[in-house]
């Protein structure tokens, strides 16, 4: 379905020429399809505006397109294809506390990862890890040894956000600062890039993921205005002017519908059409889905709703030391949650759907 998205979204880019990513090609893209037509302006939802809570009301249906949301949205834990867990934890040393990436082997045996210094992982196929190096670009991680895909993708001299790459079958799409508009460009997983790419009219664009509008595949991306995120969509093979769908933070797209957050609260809104309507009326910073479920956080208590609506499963608490939840996500079909206390010290554990801990996977040392 991704390779399919892919084909419909941008026709002729699979079928381009390719070129070495790790060449001094600075094709001027002249083919490009440009969106320069601003966009309508929506209102969102008033912050005042509430709704009774799912319990006591007609609740969410959550139907997640789990392959799409957990590959382009996990940032918690990586699971590789012969079991071991990838994830970060907190290393002291001569320069102080900072965090380090390790591989878990589940027998007793933690091993650090030779990544370069503030390089963070978007993205894990079983075997490779794809992570950000500040002084390269994106590369990939196989058996001890890295390798830059291509030079094109370093933008900056500081990490992207996670979204400004997406990783479907086929390839990956990434996101390039252009003068005020954003470039997305297109590469394979051995680096070469096509000749052909289209632009958003916004700088600092990123990629949210596609959906089904009006009989045509679109691409969904975001960008910011002051603080405030504008989350459009386009088809990519014109230069008609594009739908904006919703204004917040944290948008997934899944089940036909796009989530997002808008002040703390978490919104759900039909892509084909239709008004926003509000989840939940509990606090909401990160929220994440499980089968039919959503999870979500308020940074002290983990919540699931469902058709049978909103319940407290998990306090920060329950995890050892902690009085926060820092992050929570799913790797192959299970929950994991991330607490903490201070700056540095964290907890990361597996739950089951009910917020019953299964393990404690890691807890570092207070300090």
């Amino acid at each position: 379905m991704r390779h399919s998205f892919i084909a419909a979204v941008m026709g002729a880019l699979l079928a381009a020429p390719l070129i070495s990513g790790c060449s001094d090609n600075n094709t001027s893209y002249e083919s490009s399809s440009e969106l320069t037509t601003e966009a309508p302006e929506t209102t969102a939802p008033a912050e005042e505006e509430t709704t009774e809570k799912a319990s006591e009301a007609e609740s969410e249906e959550i139907s997640a397109n789990m392959a799409d949301v957990v590959s382009n949205g996990n940032d918690i834990l990586y699971i590789m294809d012969n079991g071991d867990y990838v994830y970060v934890t907190e290393k002291n040393d001569q320069d102080g506390p900072h965090e380090v990436y390790v591989r878990d082997n589940r027998k007793g045996s933690t091993e650090e990862l030779d990544l370069p210094e503030y390089s963070v992982v978007y993205h894990c196929d079983g075997e490779k890890l794809y992570y950000y190096s500040p002084d390269e670009g994106l590369c990939v991680y196989d058996e001890g040894k890295s390798s830059l895909l291509s030079k094109d993708t370093k933008s900056a001299d500081f990490v992207p956000r996670r979204e400004s790459f997406y990783f479907f079958d086929d390839g990956i799409l990434f996101c390039c600062p252009d003068g005020e508009e954003t470039e997305i460009k297109i590469m394979d997983y051995s680096g070469k890039l096509s000749q052909e790419s289209f632009h958003i009219d916004h700088k600092n664009a990123r990629i949210v993921g596609y959906a089904d509008i009006g009989g045509k595949t679109c691409l969904i991306c975001s960008y910011d205005v002051g603080v405030k995120e504008h989350i459009i969509a386009f088809d990519g093979a014109s230069s008609a002017s594009y739908k904006e769908l919703a204004v917040g933070e944290r948008p997934v797209i899944t089940g036909g519908k796009l989530y997002y957050i808008d002040f703390n609260k978490l919104y759900s809104i039909p892509v084909d059409g239709g008004e926003p309507k509000q989840v939940s009326e509990t606090p909401c910073m990160k929220y994440c889905f499980l089968g039919d479920k959503l999870i979500f956080t308020d940074t002290k208590s983990v919540f699931s709703l469902d058709s049978s609506g909103e319940k407290e499963i998990m306090d920060c608490s329950d995890l050892t030391e902690c009085d926060f939840i820092k992050e929570i996500g799913t790797a192959d079909g299970r929950l994991f949650v991330r607490g903490g206390s201070g700056a540095f010290y964290s907890c990361l554990a597996e739950t089951d759907e009910n917020g019953s801990i299964i393990e404690e996977i890691y807890s570092g040392e207070k300090r």
